[in-house]
């Protein structure tokens, strides 16, 4: 089969909507999903993919590096952050970008991404970085569809999206965590998943061992500057019944790791 569409799909409510509009536009025949496997995925995510793949009636191709995003940190020894994201390049555009050159033709396959009416920045960003392959993301395009919306259409189609989002979670990625997310997110998954946090957490600390580096994924203002914030520091506040500030509650950082 000719791959016409190609979707970069995350297995995220906008991800799915965008396939959906891709599939209502020009049909099903040519459309591949194509899914990069960070390994530490949320359960229900991948059951939403097999399950959203199924009621789309396209094919959906899982492929994945062999690592975890602890583990492309170590080997590059580096630990990412909101600003630099080697799990990011390797785990996600690295091999999402390889299949695509090995598998479609430049010339008649499209490559949709699941960006959304608030992004259509970030899809300048994309069509310039993947050209000369033609990008599309039909989400920014009207009828404007929310988050909200979107899970509700999800719901209705008879699928269950990723638990995350019943949490509050803004995105569906990393089960939950991600180098690019702020102070209320890493909150929001010590409260929710609190064995998940853990594991970030022991990640970060033999990351500041093996570099022997003060080095943190998180960044906390102090004294009118950005500090670094460990997640052990984070932890240690929580427990202590810590009450995140007006700033803090905002700052969930933002994912998009297949994308920039």
């Amino acid at each position: 089969m000719a791959i016409k569409h190609l979707v970069m799909f995350s297995g995220g409510a906008c991800s799915y909507m965008a396939a959906k509009r891709v599939i209502e536009r020009h049909g099903k025949e040519g459309v591949v999903l194509l899914f990069a496997d960070t390994l530490i995925e949320d359960p229900t995510l991948y059951e939403f993919l097999d399950a959203s793949a199924e009621k789309l009636g396209v094919q959906l191709v899982k492929i994945s590096d062999g690592r975890t995003p602890f583990q492309v940190f170590e080997d590059v020894r580096f630990l990412g952050n909101s600003r630099i994201d080697p799990c990011s390049n390797l785990l996600k555009r690295e091999i999402l970008n390889k299949w695509r050159k090995e598998n479609c033709d430049i010339e008649t396959c499209v490559t949709h991404f699941g960006l959304d009416f608030n992004e259509p920045h970030r899809l300048k960003r994309v069509r310039e970085r993947h050209a000369p392959w033609k990008v599309e993301a039909y989400m920014t395009e009207k009828p404007v569809v929310t988050k909200e919306m979107m899970l509700d259409e999800i719901k209705q189609d008879g699928l269950v999206p990723c638990d995350l989002y019943n949490h509050g979670f803004a995105h569906a990625n990393c089960g939950g965590g991600c180098i690019k997310s702020g102070i209320a997110q890493f909150a929001k998954l010590y409260q929710t998943y609190p064995d998940r946090f853990a594991v970030w957490e022991e990640a970060e600390e033999k990351m500041r061992d093996m570099l022997e580096k003060d080095v943190s994924i998180l960044r906390k203002m102090k004294n009118g500057k950005h500090d670094r914030y460990t997640l052990k520091q984070l932890r240690e506040s929580l427990e202590n019944n810590y009450q995140l500030t007006f700033d803090e509650q905002c700052d969930w950082g933002g994912c998009g790791c297949a994308v920039d």
